[in-house]
């Protein structure tokens, strides 16, 4: 069996509370097999970092000084970061020269959980009450809005972003919202709570 490599990066003050891994670039055809060149993500609740794995490095702080992070979310080709803190206001910059791209609140309720979609259109968010928004990061259409219903929601996107996956506690805890239509699918009725979910690479399964 080949040996597992193990690293250890120093650079975060407190807990580290999110990993996420990136890949902005293109697999790089001399490595054997080929690799793609990824990088790190990473948060405390003040701190959100950009780590270079392959050079066991820090590459920047993204952002500083937040107030107690809550969530955040980045796309698969690192392109969108989007957080939301204790203050009650979701942000969004653009990666990497971190251009802040928008601020939306504060809202009336505490964010419980922020995402992005895979190709960086969407990014969506939900607070405590279950209240669920959904806008499009580039273009000026209205935001999306609906009542999950659920309590301690969780979100995630499939990878085209055409369905949302809201989740948490309630029966069914589990919603299939459709971006375009607005058309809901109840899932798992009868299991009481759901805290965490994410689709497969096809989009074909949710766990």
């Amino acid at each position: 069996k080949d040996a597992t490599r193990e690293l250890t990066l120093h650079g975060h003050d407190g807990p580290v509370k999110w990993l996420a891994y990136v890949s902005p670039f293109p697999p790089a055809p001399e490595t054997d097999p080929p690799q793609p060149g990824s990088w790190l993500v990473s948060a405390d609740a003040q701190d959100i970092r950009q780590w270079d794995v392959a050079r066991n490095q820090q590459v920047a702080v993204l952002v500083r000084n937040l107030d107690d992070l809550r969530s955040v979310s980045v796309d698969r080709l690192g392109k969108i970061l989007a957080l939301a803190d204790a203050s009650g206001v979701t942000r969004t910059w653009r990666m990497p020269d971190m251009q802040r791209h928008q601020v939306i609140g504060p809202e009336p309720s505490r964010i419980s959980s922020v995402v992005t979609t895979a190709h960086n259109r969407w990014f969506a968010w939900a607070d405590q009450r279950g209240h669920v928004s959904v806008v499009d990061i580039d273009r000026p259409l209205p935001r999306i809005e609906f009542d999950s219903g659920l309590s301690n929601v969780c979100l995630a996107f499939s990878p085209g972003g055409t369905m949302l996956a809201v989740a948490g506690e309630g029966d069914p805890p589990i919603q299939l919202h459709s971006v375009s239509t607005g058309e809901a699918k109840p899932l798992a009725a009868g299991v009481s709570a759901v805290r965490a979910v994410a689709f497969g690479d096809a989009g074909a399964q949710l766990a």
